[in-house]
């Protein structure tokens, strides 16, 4: 069974030892695996894989899913977790050791199609969002996080980042409109707004817990007002599992779409920011498979 196997050479955590360990143990499973490096620009896929294995974390999945286009329905997508955070892999629960990934993908490729994971697509700008999305002060910090940083010491150069802009907090209303569930609307001015696509968000903690990969919903999560102690809170409180709506720090819908009116503001989408515009968050119209 013909598989790109995808990795991004200029990650801080990439390494080449666990790469050929990754290689190894899919051939002995009987996955003839043809080696992908990333580029900054773009993923050069074969035209005839199968299956394509991502080496790396959400920002690498992304750039896979971008590559396949409409073909994201038709080639089957699986994760080996290497990156900062990898949220997506933790959902379906992806195992990082090369063996036991290994072991675990040719049990679900074995099961076949009709048992893996079905994710509708979400977009934003013409950007999957696989994991989740971002704009206020998470996302300026996520924008101000240092490569070289990362590289050495992971997820806490977000919170170096975040600390870093305590003496300029980035405090700006913008616009949120979007279609409930149940069909009704909402729209409000907020400070910061959040997109959870799946149930994790930055590591092991919940944004929503009505969050989940393969729902057609999209959970929204916004909080009117973000000054310094009022982020520290929502955070310490999604940390610990604390409700946020009770505590008045946020509110969380389920949406069909939304639109965000953030000119100027950077936007995080599955960890790495893009210029922020009017922006509309909805469902694509395509289903990425997860062989899991």
């Amino acid at each position: 069974m013909k598989l790109d196997l995808v990795y991004n050479p200029a990650s801080g955590r990439f390494r080449q030892a666990r790469l050929e360990a990754l290689a190894s143990a899919l051939s002995a499973r009987g996955f003839a695996s043809r080696l992908v490096a990333t580029r900054s620009d773009c993923v050069e896929l074969s035209a005839d894989a199968q299956l394509v294995c991502v080496y790396g974390g959400d920002g690498t999945l992304r750039q896979v899913v971008e590559a396949l286009g409409e073909r994201v329905e038709e080639v089957a997508l699986c994760i080996c977790p290497s990156g900062t955070i990898n949220l997506v892999a933790r959902e379906i629960g992806y195992r990082s050791d090369p063996g036991l990934f290994a072991a675990q993908l040719g049990e679900a490729w074995a099961r076949g199609p009709a048992c893996w994971l079905r994710s509708p697509l979400v977009t934003c700008a013409g950007v999957p969002v696989l994991a989740c999305l971002s704009l206020g002060p998470d996302s300026a910090a996520v924008a101000a996080v240092s490569p070289v940083l990362k590289a050495r010491i992971g997820r806490l150069a977000y919170l170096a980042a975040a600390g870093g802009l305590l003496w300029r907090w980035p405090r700006r209303r913008f616009a949120v409109r979007a279609e409930l569930a149940d069909g009704s609307w909402l729209e409000e001015q907020v400070e910061a707004a959040f997109v959870a696509r799946g149930k994790f968000y930055a590591g092991p903690f919940t944004l929503s817990p009505r969050a989940r990969l393969d729902s057609a919903l999209i959970e929204l999560v916004v909080m009117p007002r973000a000054c310094r102690w009022r982020t520290a809170a929502f955070a310490l409180a999604i940390m610990l599992g604390l409700p946020v709506e009770r505590l008045g720090l946020a509110r969380r819908h389920s949406v069909r779409w939304l639109e965000i009116a953030g000119e100027g503001l950077p936007l995080q989408i599955d960890g790495d920011t893009i210029a922020a515009r009017s922006l509309r968050v909805a469902q694509s119209g395509l289903t990425a498979r997860f062989c899991a």
